[in-house]
């Protein structure tokens, strides 16, 4: 890469509880680090206001699926650090992690949203509090470890091949042939 800051990636819908201004106000601050934003939504003009303000934050718009793969695979780490008060993030399971796992990369989320779990059991990123010290000290970690994101991208590109589509359809395949086989 040419250039020598921290990469940090986030592509999604830009609203409240995505911890979107969170990482901008830390990243402002930190120009070790190079923060890049796309997507749409209610803080898409809080996030434009920062890019123009900020010379390591830069705000894309939205860009297709495609377009944010390749941003994904130019970058360093992803985040996806949702907050946890929010049930829906207890349970869901981003597209995110799926997507650092595919392309190698790693990624921070928050603790207690179902998938952080994962994340440290695989070792393939971080889990922090939802707050913006545990994001300053994960970057920190990052910044004084580089050598972590070049073994943790390659642990996650090999954990990928138990979580891929390809895998999970057939998992879930049997997991329905097994409920055919019980009677109720």
């Amino acid at each position: 890469r040419t250039d020598s800051r921290l990469h940090l990636c986030y592509v999604g819908s830009l609203e409240e509880n995505r911890f979107i201004k969170s990482a901008v106000e830390v990243v402002s601050q930190e120009p070790r680090v190079k923060l890049t934003l796309a997507g749409m939504n209610t803080l898409q003009d809080y996030v434009q206001d920062a890019a123009n303000r900020y010379p390591n934050i830069n705000y894309l718009g939205q860009v297709s699926y495609w377009e944010a793969l390749k941003l994904y695979s130019t970058c360093d780490l992803m985040f996806a650090v949702y907050d946890p008060a929010v049930p829906n993030h207890r349970y869901s399971a981003p597209n995110k992690v799926y997507e650092a796992m595919m392309l190698g990369k790693l990624l921070i989320v928050a603790k207690n949203t179902g998938f952080d779990s994962l994340i440290e059991r695989e070792g393939i990123g971080l889990s922090i509090d939802y707050s913006q010290q545990a994001f300053k000290q994960a970057l920190d970690y990052f910044l004084a470890n580089p050598d972590m994101l070049k073994k943790m991208g390659k642990r996650a590109r090999q954990v990928y091949a138990r979580y891929s589509w390809s895998v999970m359809r057939e998992r879930l395949l049997r997991a329905y042939a097994d409920l055919e086989d019980v009677s109720i």
